[in-house]
């Protein structure tokens, strides 16, 4: 103890105070000394020491009670953002599934159609069009259908009028 008092006595000469560092019996467990850091001030008018200190080992235990702590909120919030990034994923997945679905089953029409157009002159169903895009195109060909069925039409009376003038000519 007298080196305690002795180190405690020259930090409290220094105008600032200071700090010392020693081994001291904790009153909890008076079986061992435990590291200690106290503050000394003097008030050399009154000629009074003040001084506090805590146990270095019982700061290590509270500093890795919190860093267990911190740890465990950070696995949280990490778990946490990870579901909300892997759900906002998922909803984007399912939304473009869901577009590329549709624009799949429009594609799928216009290529019906232009492997029958040539042989048909059946329009596009445009109630099953998703798409205003693909809607548009959709009107213009049918369009096409029609100025083909009518110069079909067209070309069709023109022979039959050539096979009845020929026939009128003929007689």
């Amino acid at each position: 103890m007298k080196d305690i008092f002795r180190m405690e006595l020259a930090a409290a000469r220094k105008p600032a105070g200071d700090y010392i560092y020693y081994s001291h019996l904790k009153l909890t467990d008076t079986s061992k000394a435990s590291p200690k850091a106290s503050f000394i001030y003097g008030i050399p008018e009154w000629k009074w020491l003040v001084g506090a200190g805590v146990y270095l080992d019982d700061v290590e235990r509270d500093i890795a009670l919190m860093h267990a702590e911190l740890d465990k909120q950070i696995k949280a919030k990490v778990l946490f953002y990870t579901l909300i990034a892997a759900g906002i994923i998922l909803i984007f997945l399912l939304i473009f599934g869901k577009l590329s679905s549709r624009l799949k089953k429009d594609f799928g029409l216009f290529i019906s159609f232009f492997n029958s157009a040539a042989h048909s002159d059946e329009p596009i169903d445009r109630t099953k069009i998703k798409f205003d895009e693909l809607d548009r195109m959709a009107i213009d060909a049918n369009m096409m259908v029609e100025d083909h069925k009518r110069a079909k039409e067209t070309f069709q009376k023109i022979e039959k009028l050539e096979s009845v003038g020929t026939l009128a000519g003929g007689i």
